[in-house]
């Protein structure tokens, strides 16, 4: 069996779901180095991107952050992932070459109680809706992979 990873600073944010409180600002998930305003969750380029543990991402908005050196197959990796917890948004930040910031919209979670007294359940998914927002090249092919 597969050990669990956690991204540097996961777990005091996970400690911090478990006492019931909400972080008021999106958590940020850096993908390769650099500064985000907190609260910030950090994946090192050692870590296997297929066995971190993104649960105390549900529900929250997440801007996942990439440069021009994250690897296309990484960046997808950690978006599904993260979008199989179901975050309330979830979106994806990356630089171009020249420095400048692009986003794609990648979709919403949606979360319902349900009505089990009149025979509806609970409802938790996730849609995808990939927006290619500043329309560059690397984007696209970021919507197609996410599509």
């Amino acid at each position: 069996m597969s050990r669990t990873w956690y991204a540097v600073n996961a777990r005091d944010l996970l400690e911090y779901r478990r006492q019931g409180h909400m972080p008021k600002r999106p958590v940020s998930v850096v993908l390769d180095g650099g500064d985000a305003e907190p609260p910030v969750l950090y994946l090192r380029d050692d870590m296997p991107a297929g066995r971190v543990d993104w649960r105390m991402l549900v529900n929250l908005e997440v801007w996942v952050w990439a440069s021009q050196r994250t690897p296309l197959d990484r960046l997808t990796r950690v978006a599904h992932d993260i979008a199989e917890v179901i975050p309330a948004r979830l979106v994806v930040r990356f630089t171009d070459p020249r420095g400048q910031v692009h986003d794609v919209e990648v979709g919403s979670g949606t979360h319902s109680n349900g009505f089990p007294e009149h025979g509806i359940d609970p409802e938790h998914d996730f849609i995808w809706c990939p927006i290619n927002l500043t329309g560059t090249f690397t984007g696209t092919r970021l919507k197609r992979a996410l599509h």
